[in-house]
């Protein structure tokens, strides 16, 4: 009997370490699958949380620049180059031979449009000469302003302007010299 006892103790120890061998595996998988879906989380609130940082930059700065692409035209609103303003310290070597070169302060209104409104009408007429502006509230500029005026200028460093002033140049020579809203206003009209 007691070698049937052990035989049976034998075969109930070899189900019990199998039952104990099948549970392990069970348990090895659901772990593995814990494990699995605890990495998924992860990767999935990380992801959420990178789209919301991007959102949120993109967001800020169409805040800042309070500009937005426009897609449609896909150029970028209130973007332009102006090819006729020029820095004074041009003045004497534009390409032309023959041209004229406008300084004021556009920062004053009042000059923005009566001179705007000058240029845009002489350059309507047709075939004129090129008309070049410089602005004169422009840093780089405010070294050529001075309280009194060189009517004739020999070269960029003798440029002295108080006011509105237009001047005709030709080879590099002062032609013409205008000063006041009047007389610039009657040779541009």
């Amino acid at each position: 009997m007691s070698n049937k006892r052990s035989i049976k103790n034998t075969k109930g120890n070899s189900k019990r370490k199998k039952k104990q061998e099948v549970e392990k595996e069970h348990s090895s998988m659901i772990d593995s699958v814990g494990e699995f879906d605890g990495n998924f989380k992860r990767i999935f609130w990380v992801c959420i949380i990178i789209i919301l940082v991007f959102c949120l930059f993109y967001f800020i700065t169409v805040m800042i620049t309070g500009k937005e692409k426009d897609n449609s035209k896909n150029v970028v609103t209130d973007s332009s180059i102006s090819y006729t303003e020029i820095m004074a310290g041009r003045s004497f070597s534009m390409p032309e031979n023959e041209y004229l070169v406008l300084y004021y302060d556009k920062s004053n209104s009042d000059y923005l449009t009566t001179y705007s409104t000058a240029v845009s009408s002489y350059r309507a007429k047709g075939e004129n000469l090129t008309i070049y502006t410089v602005d004169m509230s422009g840093a780089l500029n405010k070294g050529y302003v001075s309280e009194e005026s060189n009517t004739s200028p020999q070269s960029v460093s003798d440029l002295k302007v108080s006011g509105p002033t237009l001047i005709h140049f030709k080879d590099g020579v002062v032609l013409q010299y205008l000063e006041g809203e009047e007389n610039i206003t009657n040779y541009l009209g």
